[in-house]
């Protein structure tokens, strides 16, 4: 019987049991989750959370069983291996909304960084993907139940570049007829993407920054006309 060692959390609404101790834990991982039975049990995960794309998927972001699907599956997919598959879905823009939708952008970021990591050859989509994201995802982290990051990650998508794979994917999503909120279009759209050399945004400051310096412990002392360091 098991039940002695187990604890239920909530996670994304819903409750989940998991060991007590962490050593149970990473000894089921090893014996279960591991070598060819792993990828396995994996795959059979996989399909378990799978989803069906569609435009209006965004709208069930507040559902808890729906986010846990979302947050399950690209790790099911990327842990065994199954990139193709992981392509398809963090590629897709109907995800990419309803991710923004539940105010969950970061982990994009993470779940395409390490699809790009796994990906032998370069791939230029999943590139602009990771690049538009770091560069905006401190914009996306402000998502309020009022204004959800996905409309402002419509808007942004929409102005990226005429010849970017995002645009283009914005632009299909909008003629299904879905979007419902206002938003503007440019008229001043870059006409090519232009390579970002951005890593990261770090936010926090209210106001004009002033200055920055690294620390030798690795971190980034940052003082602002805020008056806070």
């Amino acid at each position: 019987d098991l039940a002695p060692y187990l604890m239920d959390r909530k996670v994304d609404g819903v409750f989940i049991s998991s060991f007590f101790h962490r050593e149970f834990g990473e000894v089921i991982e090893d014996d279960y989750l591991r070598g060819a039975v792993g990828k396995d049990r994996h795959h059979t995960l996989a399909n378990v959370f799978n989803w069906r794309s569609n435009p209006g998927t965004f709208r069930r972001a507040g559902e808890s069983a729906s986010l846990r699907q979302m947050m399950e599956l690209p790790h099911q997919l990327l842990a065994p291996g199954q990139n193709k598959r992981a392509y398809e879905l963090l590629t897709d823009f109907n995800f990419h909304l309803f991710k923004c939708a539940a105010n969950r952008s970061d982990d994009l970021v993470l779940d395409l960084n390490r699809l790009k990591v796994m990906n032998e050859a370069r791939n230029p989509v999943i590139d602009s993907w990771v690049e538009f994201l770091v560069r905006y995802v401190h914009v996306l982290r402000r998502g309020t139940p009022t204004w959800p990051a996905h409309k402002s990650v419509f808007q942004l998508d929409a102005e990226h570049a005429d010849n970017s794979p995002i645009t283009t994917a914005s632009e299909a999503w909008l003629a299904t007829g879905h979007c419902d909120w206002s938003w503007f279009r440019s008229s001043r759209r870059p006409a090519s993407v232009d390579v970002s050399l951005c890593l990261s945004v770090m936010a926090g400051h209210p106001d004009k920054i002033f200055g920055a310096k690294e620390l030798p412990d690795g971190r980034i002392l940052s003082w602002s006309y805020d008056g806070m360091l």
